[in-house]
């Protein structure tokens, strides 16, 4: 994972969870935890690299 993608992964939960609470739609609240879980597993990738 590189930076850049990070940055966008966040930005990609942040818009998702402004849409569920502008809309209060189940499809976006998914999508919101979709992209936190992801935000979540780079952030444990981070922290704990993989053992080669």
């Amino acid at each position: 994972m590189d930076m850049k993608e990070f940055i966008q992964a966040v930005r990609n939960m942040r818009s998702w969870q402004k849409a569920y609470f502008e809309r209060r739609q189940p499809y976006c609240m998914q999508e919101a935890k979709r992209w936190e879980k992801m935000v979540d597993k780079m952030l444990a990738e981070q922290a704990e690299p993989p053992l080669l």
